[in-house]
């Protein structure tokens, strides 16, 4: 059984931590802040290195943009350009060992 922890950083991305990986989205409160979302703007590329609080994405809604930073130390695995995931989640960090 895979453990899994639902949290939210004081930036106010909403995290969902497993072993291995962590997979980001907007809370609520930025949801409000950003409007529908209508485009993503890749700042990290995919399996480059991430450091905790760099910044991976720049979403930009109808009502503003906002940057969403690395919430652990690992590789950037996976990036929602298309902004299709059905459950909002906009990238998916591999933890580091």
């Amino acid at each position: 059984m895979v453990m899994m922890t639902d949290y939210f950083l004081i930036t106010g991305e909403r995290v969902i931590a497993t072993d291995a990986f962590m997979r980001v989205s907007l809370s609520a409160r930025l949801r409000v802040y950003t409007g529908n979302l209508v485009y993503l703007h890749r700042i990290a590329e995919t399996g480059q290195p991430v450091r905790r609080g760099d910044a991976v994405v720049v979403v930009e809604g109808y009502l503003g943009a906002v940057e969403l930073y690395a919430p652990c130390d690992g590789q950037l695995h996976w990036v929602d350009e298309m902004l299709t995931s059905p459950f909002g989640w906009l990238f998916t960090i591999r933890r580091a060992e």
